[in-house]
Formats: C-alpha cells, structure tokens, sequence
C-alpha cells in the first residue's frame, strides 16, 4: 500500500513565488509616487523664490540702499536666476530702500511640466504667486 504523507509548511518554489511578487509590487509601488515628489519640489522652488523676493526688499530697507536681483545680497534660487539671466539680463529689478522696487513683474517658475506665475508689485515689493499649474483643476465626476 502507498502511504500518503502529510505536508507541514510551503515548498521551496512556493515561497520564492510569493517573494519575486512582493518584490515585483514593491517596485511599481514608488515609481507612481514620483509626480508627487516633483509637484512638491516645483512648489518648494517657488516658495523660495517668493521668500526671496521678500528678503531682498527688507534687506534693502535694513542696509538703507538700493539692491539688485541676484547680487549677494538679494539673492534667487540658482535655478530661476539662470533662467531669469538666459530670458533678459534688463528684466531683473531693484530692489529700494523705501519698500519699492523699480519695476512690477511676472516671473514663471517652470520645472518639467509643472508652472507657476509670481507677481512682484512694484510699490510694496510683495511678491505673490497669481497662477499655479500643480493644482489639479479636475473636478469630480458624479
């Protein structure tokens, strides 16, 4: 008679079956959360612009003097500088030691597909985002 044994546990090919899944699930897994990490670095680049912008006009109060845009002093992040630079040296403003600046201007901070609009005001020096393209304008369907 042919004696049927009882099996404890999971064959050796079971358990790598079961592995080279999870292993094949885990690798699509951050591959679909990479939009999200550069949605977020495109808006931390334009905060910084914005602060930067802000810093300029206090320091230029502070130091009672006039700075440029992308001295040492009144600096950008590099990434809008070079592009600031690339479009037109002229378009860079002052900065004033009354709160001013010598001139409004709309800057659009781009990164891969991602843009956003910035809007310096000429009399207050205060700079603010006008249009964002990281915001999903979708609405939901019902």
């Amino acid at each position: 008679m042919i004696e049927l044994r009882k099996m404890d546990g999971f064959s050796l090919i079971e358990l790598l079956l079961v592995l080279s899944l999870l292993v094949l699930i885990t690798s699509l897994v951050p591959s679909s959360l990479f939009p999200l990490k550069s949605r977020g670095e495109h808006q931390a680049l334009v905060q910084k612009t914005i602060n930067a912008f802000q810093n300029c006009s206090i320091r230029a109060q502070q130091q009672q003097q006039t700075l440029a845009l992308g001295s040492e002093d009144c600096s950008l992040p590099a990434v809008v500088i070079d592009s600031i630079k690339a479009a037109d040296q002229s378009f860079l403003p002052l900065f004033h030691p009354d709160g001013t600046t010598s001139q409004s201007m709309q800057l659009v901070v781009a990164s891969g597909e991602l843009e956003s609009t910035i809007r310096l005001d000429r009399l207050t020096a205060r700079a603010s985002m006008v249009a964002d393209s990281t915001q999903d304008n979708e609405s939901p369907s019902r």
